[in-house]
């Protein structure tokens, strides 16, 4: 693929991607990005050459014909990392018993 300066490059799809449940037709790739979809690899299954009506899966890997700056773009698309959650930081948590005094405006309330 030298002469065009095309590459074929794998990327695998986020959960957290817009793509995801949408077609290849709107997820227009192509259009937005000028890289040809080329396979999806789905478990064990491999889908050559999708059709415009395919669907895109979570965790579906895609191999995009593209020069550099284009799969770039796309992978932004692609692979998208989710916002950072409060409770990314949360190693280890719990229950624990906790007696309410008397005058306690929780007391007699059900959680």
């Amino acid at each position: 693929m030298a002469p065009w300066e095309a590459t074929l490059a794998e990327y695998t799809l986020s959960p957290d991607s817009e793509l995801v449940a949408h077609t290849l037709q709107e997820s227009a790739l192509k259009e937005k990005y000028g890289v040809t979809i080329a396979l999806i690899e789905r478990g064990h299954k491999k889908i050559i050459a999708p059709s415009r009506d395919e669907f895109l899966f979570p965790y579906d890997k895609l191999f995009l014909i593209g020069n550099e700056d284009q799969l770039q773009e796309a992978q932004n698309q692609i692979e998208v990392k989710a916002p950072y959650s409060a409770f990314d930081d949360l190693e280890v948590y719990g229950l624990e018993s906790l007696r309410l005094h008397a005058d306690s405006p929780y007391n007699g309330k059900s959680i």
